[in-house]
C-alpha cells in the first residue's frame, strides 16, 4: 500500500469512488438504461416488422408481376388465336365467294351457250322458211303455171329436209 501513497492514492478515496460509481451506476441501469433499452427494443421490433412488411409487399409484388406477365401472354395467346381464326374465317369466306363466282360464270355460260344454240335454230327456221319462199317464187316464176305455189313451197320444203338431214348426219 505505500505505492499507492507514494503516487497519492488514498485508498479510502477509491473505494468511495467504487462505491460512488457502482450506485452511479445502479441508478442509471434502473432509471436511464431501462426506459432506453425499452425504447431501443420497441425500435427494434419495428424495424424487425417493417423487414418483415417489406419481404410480404416484395412477395407480393413479385406475385402481381408474375400474374401480370401471366395475364399478358394469355392475353397474346388468345390475342393470336382471335388473327389466326380471323384470318382463317377470310380465307373461307374468299373462297366461298370464288367458287360462287365461278358457279355464276359457268351458270352464265351454260345460260349464253343455250341462249346461243336457241337463235342458231331460230335463224336456220327462219332461213329455211325464206328458202322455201324464194324457192317457191323462183320454181313458180320458172314453171309459169305448171304447179301450184303450194305444191311448189311443200317440195322445196321436203327437199331442204332431206338436204338439213343429210348435212346433221355428215358433220
Amino acid at each position: 500500500m505505500e505505492i499507492f501513497k507514494d503516487f497519492g492514492v488514498e485508498p479510502v478515496l477509491i473505494l468511495g469512488q467504487i462505491v460512488n460509481f457502482l450506485i452511479l451506476l445502479f441508478i442509471l441501469k434502473k432509471i436511464f438504461f431501462k426506459p432506453i433499452l425499452n425504447h431501443l427494443e420497441k425500435r427494434r421490433k419495428i424495424i424487425e416488422e417493417g423487414l418483415r412488411n417489406a419481404q410480404e409487399a416484395q412477395k407480393i409484388i413479385e406475385k402481381a408481376k408474375k400474374e401480370y406477365q401471366e395475364t399478358i401472354s394469355k392475353a397474346k395467346a388468345e390475342f393470336n388465336q382471335i388473327l389466326e381464326d380471323a384470318r382463317i374465317q377470310a380465307n373461307k369466306i374468299t373462297y366461298d365467294a370464288q367458287l360462287k363466282a365461278q358457279k355464276n360464270v359457268e351458270a352464265m355460260l351454260q345460260e349464253a351457250r343455250e341462249k346461243i344454240a336457241q337463235d342458231r335454230i331460230n335463224l336456220e327456221n327462219e332461213v329455211k322458211k325464206d328458202m322455201v319462199r324464194l324457192v317457191a317464187i323462183a320454181v313458180e316464176k320458172v314453171t309459169k303455171g305448171l304447179i301450184t305455189r303450194k305444191q311448189s313451197e311443200e317440195y322445196t320444203r321436203s327437199s331442204l329436209l332431206e338436204l338439213y338431214q343429210h348435212e346433221q348426219k355428215t358433220s
